[in-house]
């Protein structure tokens, strides 16, 4: 056993610094102390996104219960300037993913959907419950992210 293979090593210290330097607090899940936190990662990583045969590697991220992906689809996300959408969170005002994100911003937010309570401005939604909403996922700012990130020290 040991230590986990070095690429799934290079992977979790990707995410977690990732997520670090964001400051978006996460939880550790470690699956090689706690066979719980296996036995759930298992449990809990959809159908269409395990592996072919074996089980599914760390990392896996999920929100709360929610499953939002592997390292390739975490990846993918920052190439997109979109990882805040991938973990089903806002992007905090005049960040990149924001701005990003303002564009594809619907003319009302989807919590509070009532007009006249919001007024677009330079692309983005104002919520005066206040809350800045600016993307799809129903997500506004004053959201607590639970985030769990599976990983092995295997």
């Amino acid at each position: 056993h040991g230590e986990p293979r070095p690429y799934i090593k290079k992977q979790q210290q990707d995410v977690m610094g990732f997520l670090a330097a964001n400051k978006i607090e996460y939880m550790e899940c470690d699956i090689a102390a706690s066979e719980e936190n296996r036995k759930w990662m298992r449990e809990n990583v959809p159908e269409e996104s395990r592996p072919a045969t074996g089980h599914p590697l760390p990392p896996q991220i999920f929100n709360e219960s929610k499953y939002c992906g592997n390292y390739e689809a975490f990846f993918d996300a920052r190439e997109d300037n979109a990882v805040y959408a991938f973990l089903g969170l806002t992007a905090p005002p005049g960040s990149k993913p924001a701005e990003v994100l303002a564009l594809r911003a619907p003319t009302a937010c989807l919590l509070h959907p009532s007009p006249p309570t919001f007024t677009a401005l330079s692309g983005k939604v104002i919520c005066y419950n206040p809350i800045l909403c600016v993307f799809f996922t129903s997500y506004c700012l004053n959201d607590v992210l639970r985030a769990s990130f599976f990983f092995s020290t295997r």
